[in-house]
């Protein structure tokens, strides 16, 4: 395995907060396509935890000394042209993807033994904000659960 230095550890936070922007922007053009009040306050509730998990991943990205990467534009999913199921589902595996990459980010942080990268309470909050995510992003499959069940 390649070795894990101070900035590859900055380089995927900074892909978590990437993939968390093209998430927001995915959720909101949904919650623009969607005419159902219930699933708006779904949708929304993806948003709002989407935004703090943006401004959890920038503060360690600054705690770490890195920068701030600029904000991407998003392939267009026309969402307005798609059924329910449809945009459920690829809202379903692009939740899913994240995750993933978070599980694979919380692994392989754990393997390399965090701490003696950087101090041993940054290691131990960046792995609990990491685990938080993680359950997070759980979360939010439930939601997509619940917004298959409103119809």
């Amino acid at each position: 395995m390649k070795e894990i230095n101070e900035e590859v550890l900055v380089g995927l936070i900074k892909r978590g907060l990437e993939i968390e922007e093209n998430n927001s922007q995915i959720v909101l053009k949904l919650f623009i396509a969607e005419e159902d009040t219930k699933r708006r306050r779904i949708l929304y509730k993806i948003i709002r935890d989407s935004e703090y998990h943006k401004s959890l991943l920038s503060g360690w990205i600054r705690t770490l000394k890195g920068e701030i990467p600029p904000v991407t534009q998003i392939r267009d999913y026309k969402f307005e042209e798609m059924f329910i199921d449809q945009k459920l589902d690829a809202l379903r595996k692009i939740e899913s993807m994240i995750r993933d990459f978070y599980q694979c980010l919380y692994d392989d942080l754990r393997e390399i033994k965090l701490e003696k990268l950087i101090e041993k309470e940054k290691a131990t909050q960046l792995l609990s904000s990491i685990e938080m995510l993680i359950q997070e992003e759980e979360k939010h499959l439930q939601m997509i659960g619940e917004l298959w069940d409103i119809r």
